[in-house]
């Protein structure tokens, strides 16, 4: 029982980072403004973060996290490719 729970908070907080992502994305001037001194470096561990807390999540209790790590994975990539271009 303490392990499904600590599989869900770690899933959930993985949730929590990707949809602060995406709603950072919604108002950019506002996030840009608030995350200026730290650069893109804590987005970069935002969406790590994202990645790796569901997946954890998955390899220990259920596999319905996978979802949101693959979700992250998009989210990872489509941020990757708009920062490089």
């Amino acid at each position: 029982m303490r392990a499904r729970l600590s599989s869900a908070i770690l899933g959930a907080v993985g949730a929590l980072l990707l949809l602060v992502f995406w709603l950072s994305t919604g108002w950019p001037k506002q996030a840009d403004a608030l995350l200026r001194p730290y650069g893109l470096f804590v987005w970069f561990g935002v969406l790590g973060a994202a990645i790796v807390l569901p997946t954890i999540a998955a390899l220990r209790d259920s596999k319905w996290w996978f979802l949101l790590t693959a979700a992250s994975s998009l989210t990872a990539m489509r941020f990757f490719l708009g920062v490089m271009s």
